[in-house]
């Protein structure tokens, strides 16, 4: 814990004060997590990061102020991780990357905090984007020959197999992991991932041999839970005595049913923080906007009036001398407040809840959820949100010979909020295989392979 007592230099006494308040927060909600009191360490990591963000400018959170932030926030990522609270485990983990750059964190940190956001993409079935995410993890790696890249690649390699369904080829290459495994806990993670393989694809002996394995030996309760349900299952099927499996997953069903309580107090707790997030960046941002509006009105006053009397001797105008103010630069963090604010829109968040929780294949039609098509009117309301908040961004589209092709421009639009090509399809009304047409096109268009929606909410974060 040296980070912790490395205080910055120069400090004053308030400041210091701050800083010591917000680091007895972040001890104690490590002291309550560790005894399994989950409401009270999410309250207390969230106080800390209250204090940190309230008390010190941006420019400030720098150093072991940045590195106590990304901390607690890393502490929440794991925290509603532990409760498959999928959403807010990457609201948590992505608000940490910044903080974990401004004081040079090593690459493990950050590839962790990029595979745990592709973990949870993966099991919201947002596959481009947990593909996006896992590549971004081994990026930061900078060899190959450790289990953090091992992890990532067993999480490619299963993604290719919820994708492209060729267990062949994919048992091949989680075998050669399984065999470069250099640890008990390893080894049986590897075998959970390979007998999760075996049972999809009703090879039930196979799936058997690691499943029961990983049940009898590993010391992960969520682990063994996972290998004793599918061992039921697999019993069911093959009239196998499952009685062990059943009696050790009774405790379970009353501990979930308790658990039901705690997601509820903390997905209460995520919002009012996202809540009070938005408001006071909201009004430290729009604070911020007016002061340099102003500096700007003076400037181009001054600019203007020692310009005037050229003008008129000019008496006439050329296009040379028409100059457009340049479009204020927001940084990261503003214009990342700016994005949340417009996915805070009433249409924005219409859309994003009407599609959360609904299992959307690619093999779904619109007729199987009806009531989740956009009508004319949600769709000119959308643009009219993204037009207030992202003024340029349709000027781009345009740019890129876009704007004639209503179609992708809505689906740029979907984009936008962060919606994969399946909630796309449903959202427009259009077949998955005509969305993937259109995808590939704006890929040609923009002259990227990054994922769409990932590739045009960068363009808006850096405009």
């Amino acid at each position: 814990m040296d980070y912790f007592d490395s205080l910055a230099d120069g400090r004053d006494a308030s400041a210091t004060m701050v800083f010591l308040d917000a680091r007895a927060h972040y001890m104690n909600g490590v002291g309550y997590y560790e005894r399994d009191s989950v409401v009270e360490a999410c309250a207390q990591y969230l106080k800390a990061v209250e204090i940190m963000e309230n008390n010190f400018d941006e420019k400030e959170l720098t150093g072991q102020k940045a590195k106590l932030t990304a901390l607690a926030y890393s502490h929440l990522t794991q925290l509603f991780s532990d409760q498959y609270l999928h959403e807010q485990a990457i609201y948590f983990a992505q608000r940490s990357i910044p903080y974990y750059k401004k004081h040079n964190a090593t690459y493990w940190h950050i590839a962790w905090v990029w595979e745990i956001i592709g973990s949870h993409f993966d099991m919201l079935e947002q596959w481009d984007s947990a593909s996006f995410y896992y590549n971004k993890a081994l990026q930061a790696l900078p060899d190959t020959n450790n289990l953090t890249f091992r992890d990532i690649k067993t999480g490619l390699v299963f993604l290719s197999y919820n994708t492209q369904k060729q267990p062949t080829a994919v048992l091949k290459q989680l075998h050669f992991l399984l065999a470069k495994s250099e640890s008990v806990p390893e080894q049986l993670s590897r075998c959970l991932t390979i007998g999760d393989v075996y049972y999809h694809e009703q090879q039930y002996d196979s799936a058997r041999n690691y499943l029961t394995k990983v049940f009898e030996e590993s010391c992960s309760p969520g682990s063994k839970k996972q290998a004793a349900e599918w061992l039921v299952d697999i019993g069911k099927s093959q009239g196998i005595n499952t009685e062990s499996y059943v009696e050790f997953l009774l405790p379970f069903a009353t501990h979930e049913e308790n658990q039901s309580t705690v997601k509820s107090q903390l997905d209460e707790m995520y919002d009012a923080f996202r809540y009070k997030a938005l408001k006071s960046e909201g009004n430290s941002v729009g604070y911020k906007t007016v002061c340099l509006i102003v500096a700007i009105i003076v400037g181009l006053t001054l600019l203007v009036l020692a310009t005037v009397h050229s003008y008129r001797s000019n008496n006439k105008k050329t296009p040379d001398s028409e100059t457009e103010n340049p479009p204020i630069k927001l940084s990261p963090t503003a214009a990342w407040n700016r994005y949340e604010q417009f996915l805070n829109e009433s249409v924005c968040k219409e859309i994003i809840l009407s599609v959360q929780g609904k299992n959307i294949k690619r093999i779904t039609h619109a007729q199987d959820f009806p009531e989740l098509v956009l009508n004319d009117t949600q769709l000119q309301q959308l643009t009219l949100v993204i037009n207030h908040y992202f003024g340029s961004f349709d000027t781009m589209l345009k740019q890129h010979g876009l704007s004639t092709y209503p179609s992708l421009v809505n689906l740029c639009h979907l984009y936008l909020l962060g919606m994969d090509d399946k909630q796309a399809s449903v959202l427009l009304d259009r077949d998955y295989s005509s969305i993937k047409r259109s995808c590939k096109k704006l890929h040609s268009a923009f002259n990227t392979q990054e994922n769409m929606a990932v590739f045009l909410r960068n363009i808006v974060l850096s405009s």
